[in-house]
């Protein structure tokens, strides 16, 4: 007689499945003041999910009309693992050519750079992060770095989701 049960595969989960879900977090408070934060300052990406997020990409970022910086590019992030994305390619139109930097410290010198000049200083810069899921499904996250107040103070205001958005608010609600 067959059996009405098959085993479970080991391959297999019980249970949902959480897509990954990549968070971003900018820690950058008094930074202008303080060495200590200065130090601690910067941009992390981090998997929220409990799959791996894999081909994570962040485009050119314009910091303002004469800055970009370009993103080095990362490894697969596990559940729960995280990467600083503060260390920047930057291209200086007046250079013409890419020197390594901070995105926090590009972003502080072009807010001095344009309150020396008499202009109001950009205050948001739109960042977008790619990714994968094992299944090559594609995500991505968008965030606004926005300017807080002085002296520099900047943070991560909500995020906004593509792709599969049932799964990633679902992978989000369960992960807090």
């Amino acid at each position: 007689m067959p059996e009405l049960l098959t085993p479970p595969r080991r391959n297999k989960r019980a249970g949902p499945v959480i897509a990954p879900a990549i968070s971003v977090r900018f820690l950058a408070s008094e930074i202008w003041i303080s060495r200590e934060a200065r130090l601690a300052a910067g941009a992390w990406i981090r998997n929220v999910g409990a799959e791996v997020a894999r081909h994570i990409e962040i485009p050119e970022l314009v910091v303002d009309e004469r800055v970009r910086c370009r993103f080095r590019t990362f490894d697969d992030l596990d559940p729960g693992e995280e990467a600083s994305v503060d260390p920047v390619f930057c291209l200086d139109a007046d250079k013409g050519h890419l020197e390594h930097a901070t995105l926090t410290g590009v972003i502080s010198r072009s807010i001095v750079r344009h309150v020396l000049a008499g202009r109001p200083p950009k205050t948001a810069w739109s960042l977008r992060v790619s990714y994968e899921d094992d299944n090559g499904r594609p995500y991505a996250r968008r965030v606004e770095i926005a300017l807080v107040d002085f002296p520099l103070s900047l943070r991560v205001t909500e995020n906004a989701i593509d792709g599969d958005e049932k799964t990633v608010r679902s992978a989000i609600a369960r992960t807090g």
